[in-house]
């Protein structure tokens, strides 16, 4: 499994935009997940999961963060497959202290990604 390129290209950007307040469309994230997460084939999806994880722990601002994960999510139904990734397993306790600061809707995005794989 190999992650595309071009779908780590933009992730970095956006995020890193994102991030720095840089972002003047409220949507990129979503129209991110709408045009290249839904033309991944399963596979795909399982690798560029592995790449969030890496790009996660770069950041610890609340609306960003949430963002990734929810990206995560739309990663996860587009792999077709309920066996969690090991990155996931492995930051799940690190995951749950960073959200355990955040508000509701982050609490609920990470939740609701942790459901999906039953953990």
């Amino acid at each position: 499994m190999t992650v595309d390129q071009d779908f780590k290209r933009k992730l970095d950007s956006i995020a890193k935009q994102w991030a720095a307040g840089e972002v003047e469309d409220e949507w990129l994230f979503d129209d991110f997940r709408t045009s290249d997460v839904g033309k991944l084939n399963p596979e795909q999806a399982l690798a560029n999961m592995r790449l969030i994880f890496s790009i996660l722990d770069r950041y610890d601002d609340e609306s960003t963060v949430t963002e990734l994960v929810e990206t995560l999510i739309c990663l996860a139904r587009q792999s077709a497959t309920t066996e969690p990734v090991e990155e996931l397993l492995r930051s799940k306790s690190l995951l749950e202290q960073q959200f355990s600061e955040y508000g509701e809707y982050a609490k609920h995005k990470l939740s609701e990604l942790f459901r999906y794989y039953r953990l």
